[in-house]
């Protein structure tokens, strides 16, 4: 009785060692298998989840916080064939963070090339990459008023805008520099000349201008 107990035990240790065998010998050989499914489903994580945009240093990290100013010499065509055609030179100072480039305000001296016309603007500026991560353009707008003195006319304060786009150049945490193109609109209010006719008409330019920013 005892004998055939022992043998029963015998047996059946016997079956279980088989089993973990052929246990062992299965997953040695899906290993491979399942490692290749994680390393593709690991790159298609990798490859859905996108790379973080880190913020524009200028704008969140600059070398004078929040606080921005800059200036800017341009030059203006006249687009009415009026023979205005323009050097602008102009000053700003404000705020940047966030999306803003910048939002404050500016002046400027605007100066006719072949006659002694002068406008003085001075206006509200923003300027938008409508990000907070470092972009190649930003979008430019001003509106104000502008001091005109138009040849030997009798000076008038009119409207004066300007809507352009900007394209970034040298870049850092501690200086910006850009390149903008815009379009110039200065309506002009009606005058008395000094003959007796009253003279009015619209100023516009297309302007190309260099600046920089800190």
């Amino acid at each position: 009785m005892r004998s055939a107990c022992i043998i029963h035990l015998m047996i059946a240790f016997a079956s279980l060692m088989q089993c973990t065998v052929m246990r062992a010998q299965s997953t040695r050989e899906e290993t491979p298998a399942v490692q290749q499914l994680h390393t593709t489903a690991e790159t298609t994580d990798r490859h859905n989840k996108k790379t973080p945009e880190k913020n524009d240093p200028f704008i969140s990290d600059g070398a004078i916080g929040h606080f921005t100013w800059g200036v800017d010499l341009a030059s203006g065509v006249d687009l009415t064939a009026r023979d205005m055609t323009m050097a602008n030179i102009s000053g700003c100072f404000g705020y940047k963070g966030g999306i803003m480039r910048f939002a404050g305000i500016g002046a400027a001296i605007i100066s006719m090339m072949n006659n002694s016309s002068r406008c003085y603007p001075v206006y509200a500026m923003a300027r938008t990459t409508f990000s907070r991560a470092k972009k190649p353009c930003f979008l430019e707008a001003k509106a104000g008023i502008s001091f005109n003195s138009i040849l030997n006319h009798k000076s008038t304060t009119d409207f004066y805008g300007s809507l352009g786009v900007g394209f970034t150049l040298a870049h850092s945490r501690k200086f910006s520099s850009h390149v903008v193109l815009s379009a110039i609109c200065m309506p002009l209010k009606s005058v008395t000349t000094p003959e007796g006719n009253a003279l009015g008409y619209t100023l516009a330019y297309a302007s190309i201008g260099l600046g920089c920013a800190f």
